[in-house]
């Protein structure tokens, strides 16, 4: 079982569904991120490490749903809301 913090695998699970190979205890390992949950900024760099575009931004549920291409349409793959399950439980 791996110790990375669930933030680094809601972002893994982020990853996996665009294709993007990713590992949750690599991108800590690489990242010098033991244990303990990951900044903002970490995170942020893991993701661009990826490939992947990040960004910081304070967003209610409301805003978050306005984003175009965050939700997948198909809402029975992804949860109730069309949310990865890992958006839906994951605190950072």
């Amino acid at each position: 079982m791996s110790s990375a913090h669930p933030s680094v695998h809601c972002l893994v699970a982020v990853a996996r569904h665009y294709g993007l190979g990713a590992s949750a205890d690599s991108l800590c390992e690489e990242h010098g991120i033991y244990g303990d949950a990951p900044t903002i900024p970490q995170l942020i760099a893991m993701a661009r490490g990826l490939a992947m575009r990040a960004q910081a931004r304070r967003l209610n549920w409301r805003e978050l749903a306005k984003l175009d291409g965050v939700f997948s349409p198909d809402r029975q793959a992804s949860g109730r809301h069309g949310l990865p399950d890992c958006w839906r439980h994951a605190r950072v």
